[in-house]
């Protein structure tokens, strides 16, 4: 039977387990926060101030709200809808929001997990427990070669530290967890209550949308000189594309072709992945299927 024991680590001192776990929790709890509050600005800033969500939803508050305020309502509900929709299906995405870690004691001596999904939000928030000097890395695959780092001999020992733990019924091993974040508690460590009293306060500055894209596309190593012309509100880099606005939505101008979108996210979508290498192109298709792109 496959084993894949990951982000495992053993409890140098198993005297100092509690204290451990609420160090662990309280710095959890802290990049949590932070997390989110890096996410709602992500949100915010980058909004898609063109979509149909954002436009109904606009038509429904007053018109003195002010576009941060509205914004940051709308990232909210995006947030725990998010969260609400993820635990209904079998797979893993942005809102995957559940951190827990798992403890073992098995034989004298103490174990533990850290669970949280790495490509969600809260993907980094457990990473620091790697560097802890109350544990050390006790993680074990048995469908592989152990790490250059650890001797044949200790990885046998994992294997037969973890196998007697998994004899339990179900293979997961008797253990209790502390979750650190879940539904139950997601109100309590989401900070969009005070993040809007702060911006409320002190309105940050909402960045021009094409310069966030401009931004991006500034990262591909095969685009060179993207620029954005604001009055024009236009994105463009010499011999490879233009980003236009019209009435009508976004025009991308690409080997003399035209294209066009709805919105700029649309258009600065088609053209990064125009852009991207093509192993990452390939690794998209098959994820996805098809990029929508693909064929347009």
């Amino acid at each position: 039977m496959s084993m894949k024991v990951y982000n495992a680590f053993r409890i140098k001192k198993p005297e100092g387990l509690w204290a451990l776990l609420w160090k662990i929790q309280a710095k959890a709890e802290d990049n949590i926060r932070e997390s989110f509050r890096q996410h709602y600005w992500e949100l915010v800033s980058r909004m898609d101030t063109e979509s149909e969500e954002y436009l109904k939803y606009k038509a429904q508050v007053s018109r003195d709200t002010k576009e941060v305020a509205l914004r940051m309502s709308l990232a909210c509900t995006t947030v725990r809808n998010g969260y609400k929709a993820n635990s209904a299906q079998p797979y893993r995405d942005t809102y995957s929001l559940d951190v827990a870690v798992a403890v073992y004691p098995y034989r004298g001596q103490v174990y533990i997990r850290t669970f949280v999904e790495p490509c969600s939000v809260v993907g980094k928030v457990l990473g620091f427990v790697r560097e802890m000097p109350e544990v050390e890395d006790y993680h074990y695959q048995n469908q592989t070669d152990p790490p250059e780092e650890v001797p044949p001999k200790e990885w046998a020992k994992r294997r037969r530290v973890w196998d007697g733990i998994t004899k339990d019924p179900g293979g997961v091993g008797r253990h209790v967890t502390l979750e650190v974040l879940n539904p139950s508690n997601f109100y309590r460590m989401d900070p969009a209550m005070q993040v809007r009293t702060e911006w409320g306060l002190n309105p940050p500055k909402l960045p021009l949308r094409e310069e966030i894209w401009a931004g991006d596309l500034r990262k591909l190593a095969s685009l060179k000189g993207v620029v954005v012309l604001a009055r024009k509100h236009r994105i463009h880099a010499e011999g490879h594309f233009t980003v236009t606005k019209k009435f009508e939505g976004w025009v991308v101008t690409h080997n003399g072709q035209k294209r066009q979108y709805p919105s700029l996210n649309r258009a600065a979508d088609f053209v990064q992945f125009t852009y991207l290498p093509e192993a990452t192109k390939d690794m998209i298709r098959h994820t996805l299927g098809e990029h929508p792109h693909a064929k347009e």
